[in-house]
């Protein structure tokens, strides 16, 4: 029988106390630099193949692939019970009870999100009147049953910032499920080489996080204690994530239903430029500030505030200038690297920059609350952004059909922000000097920009 104390010692130890740890702000810093670098390379790796892509097949089949994510996200954070958060934020994350209960309880999620895509395919396919998608979900539905099997090193490896071999394992199964699509594409151009990749990546990303990370090995387990406190600590972080889905994926499902899969298509290629900025804090904040800011929370609270403000100073910093460069340039960037059949995208860019601009000066919020634990205040804060969104589409549609939506999804993500204060100001890291600093740079930004250039909007 294994001996618990054994068993901790064989997982990962204590994630910081060692005398011999590196600081807390030398591993922050060495893991945003790995997060940069990896996201950068990550990026180029995906807007490269995008190019070449969107030159071997019909914007249909990103159309077609967009509904197919929609229903696999869906799934995802329908189910999402926040294990990895549990992990990194949690004092027992290091313990091998708990991650083999953790590991049991994904395993058990991913096999359940897997026979949802075989029951739900067909109905969804019904929906949309899109045949294809009753056999194109199965089986990018395979994603969700591998990844369930991902080894808790790559979660523990978060806790500790501890992020160079996760980074080159996130990056080499993406280059190598990009090889797959690319070959595919050109040998038979169908919506086929886009699920192929989608279902490579997560395969050689879960094996390589049992064969290539450091750490015991994960076993089937269960602790009913373990249990509890994932449970706890991650029934607000379910319904957050929810909500999260309505907010990433909200606007394709509504939009999916509203035009055809071809506009579809370039919708979601907007939407990645769009988004760009974003999707850089995300990762920060989720590889990084996190577990960064949940160290400092269960050690040293008294910096969390001065932690959180330089945090968000450099964030802004770097992101904000991205948005606002897409906000007045994005169809120029559109028009340069696509051929004609995407060129709608551009205005859309231009429309959706301002609001994913104000989704930036939100930033990190979410990671600050549950660093401290307060997974509530993150659920309200989701539904609140969740509820915005429905509007903004809603109003948007009824009275400037397309692009009108746009308009309501942009504006959706700056009027949440008085939800956001109330969230941070509860824990005394609300910093509203520096928030109007960044919202008043953005309207002016913005507005100089369209004065100057104004955008070529089909109302």
């Amino acid at each position: 029988m294994d001996d618990p104390a054994t068993r901790e010692n064989e997982g990962v130890g204590a994630a910081s106390g060692r005398p011999d740890a590196p600081s807390l702000k030398r591993r922050a810093s060495a893991g945003a630099l790995w997060v940069l670098m990896g996201h950068g390379a990550g990026q180029v790796l995906r807007l490269g193949s995008n190019l070449v892509l969107t030159r071997l097949l019909f914007p249909e089949a990103f159309g077609l692939m967009a509904l197919v994510q929609i229903f696999l996200q869906a799934m995802q954070m329908f189910s999402e019970v926040g294990i990895r958060a549990s992990i990194v934020q949690h004092a027992r994350g290091g313990d091998r009870v708990f991650l083999d209960t953790a590991w049991t309880v994904q395993i058990l999620r991913g096999g359940v999100l897997w026979v949802v895509c075989l029951l739900g395919a067909y109905p969804f396919a019904l929906f949309y009147d899109e045949h294809t998608l009753a056999s194109l979900i199965p089986v990018a539905g395979l994603a969700a049953l591998i990844a369930g099997f991902n080894s808790t090193r790559l979660a523990v490896a978060d806790r500790k910032i501890r992020l160079e071999r996760v980074t080159l394992i996130e990056i080499g199964s993406q280059a190598a499920a990009i090889a797959v699509m690319i070959t595919w594409a050109a040998i038979s151009p169908s919506v086929w080489a886009l699920v192929a990749g989608g279902v490579v990546r997560p395969a050689l990303k879960m094996a390589a996080s049992h064969l290539l990370l450091p750490g015991g090995r994960d076993r089937i387990g269960w602790d009913r204690d373990s249990f509890r406190e994932l449970f706890r600590f991650g029934r607000w972080i379910f319904l957050a994530t929810l909500l999260t889905f309505v907010l990433q994926q909200g606007d394709k499902m509504i939009v999916g239903k509203l035009i055809d899969p071809g506009l579809l298509g370039v919708y979601a290629i907007a939407v990645l430029w769009a988004r760009m900025a974003v999707d850089v804090g995300l990762k920060i904040g989720a590889k990084v500030m996190f577990p960064a800011l949940a160290e400092v929370a269960n050690k040293r609270r008294e910096n969390l505030r001065s932690r959180f403000f330089r945090a968000r100073v450099a964030f802004l910093a770097v992101l904000l200038p991205v948005t606002w460069g897409l906000a007045v340039f994005g169809d120029v960037l559109i028009e340069w690297l696509y051929d004609d059949r995407y060129a709608a995208a551009g205005w859309m860019v231009r429309l959706l920059a301002p609001g994913f601009a104000g989704a930036v000066i939100s930033g990190l919020s979410g990671n600050v609350q549950l660093a401290v634990g307060d997974s509530f205040r993150q659920m309200i804060v989701q539904v609140t952004r969740g509820a915005l969104l429905i509007a903004g589409i809603t109003v948007g549609w009824r009275l400037g059909s397309l692009p009108g939506l746009l308009v309501g999804v942009s504006a959706s993500k700056i009027l949440d922000y008085p939800v956001v204060a109330w969230g941070l100001r509860k824990h005394g890291v609300w910093l509203p000097m520096l928030d109007l600093g960044a919202f008043a740079a953005t309207a002016a930004v913005v507005a100089l920009g369209w004065f100057l250039r104004t955008p070529a909007v089909p109302w």
